[in-house]
């Protein structure tokens, strides 16, 4: 029986973010370079995903990322 966090580790591509968070695609990556939004993982050269438990915090109000957290806490 699959776990139900499984379904939260999930990788979304852009078109999939960007149904979730209502923004345009240079607004998101703004918002990333400002450090306001989860950094994608690359996949390859061309292919960048996020978790969409990231998604999900951020939309849940926690902004802070995985590597957001590294910075304030270390």
């Amino acid at each position: 029986m699959p776990n139900i966090n499984s379904k939260l580790n999930r990788f979304l591509r852009l078109p999939q973010v960007l149904e979730l968070i209502p923004i345009g695609r240079s607004t998101l990556w703004a918002k990333i370079k400002r450090g306001e939004f989860p950094k994608p993982e690359k996949l390859s050269a061309k292919i960048a995903v996020w978790r969409e438990s990231d998604i999900q915090a951020y939309i849940n109000g926690n902004h802070n990322s995985s590597e957001n957290e590294e910075v304030c806490n270390g």
